[in-house]
């Protein structure tokens, strides 16, 4: 059955050429998938964003997969200050790891993958003194790999547990410090604010906070 990839980058690979720092996949195992695709007769069809479902039957498609990954970052809401989304700082790093407007401080939102992802690339921008991690709960509850979080250890990342972020001014992060209480759906204890509040110092706030999946394609 001949099989046709609508890829709306002029670059294949999605998430993984453009976003996944290039120490966890490299971009030439990413060319060896799409050769070995290419190989066996799949036709890519690059900067070309997918027609609607209605489109595509009239093209004469029988079967539509959508492949299209999670690319809808959470928001970080914050009193003040702005947070950057994680993906938004590992396209510019899978771009150019070379450059670093983001200071000498920075700190990454979140527990899970993406988070330590982040954590890690920012450990290799020139100049970066201290890379930390903030997370409402602690490193047990966290949802990141444990694989992923001990290699964030090793590479240097400092974690802050039990925090929640609030406003980010004059290059501090406020967070208030947290406590867990009872256990919540995900199975995990929920975090509790005690009112309590900590600055830390933050040139850059990175929100990990996940990613979702446009489902507007689903509604065609």
């Amino acid at each position: 059955m001949p099989v046709t990839v609508f890829e709306k980058s002029e670059t294949i690979g999605g998430v993984c050429s453009q976003i996944v720092p290039e120490f966890r996949i490299s971009m030439e195992s990413v060319q060896k998938d799409v050769q070995l695709a290419e190989f066996m007769g799949v036709e890519f069809r690059t900067g070309q964003e997918a027609p609607s479902l209605a489109e595509l039957k009239n093209q004469g498609y029988t079967n539509v997969i959508y492949a299209i990954g999670a690319w809808k970052h959470g928001v970080l809401r914050l009193e003040s200050g702005r947070a950057l989304n994680s993906l938004e700082f590992l396209k510019a790093n899978r771009e150019n790891p070379t450059i670093n407007p983001y200071g000498e401080q920075i700190v990454v939102v979140g527990g899970g993958n993406t988070a330590m992802d982040c954590a890690r690339a920012a450990t290799t921008l020139p100049g970066v003194k201290k890379v930390s991690v903030v997370y409402r709960r602690n490193k047990r509850n966290m949802p990141a790999d444990e694989e992923e979080l001990y290699l964030a250890l090793e590479d240097g990342v400092d974690f802050l547990e039990l925090l929640s972020p609030i406003k980010h001014e004059n290059q501090q992060l406020t967070c208030e410090k947290m406590v867990l209480g009872e256990r919540d759906a995900s199975g995990r204890r929920r975090p509790i604010g005690t009112g309590e509040m900590i600055d830390i110092p933050a040139d850059t706030v990175i929100a990990a906070v996940g990613e979702k999946v446009d489902t507007e394609f689903y509604q065609a």
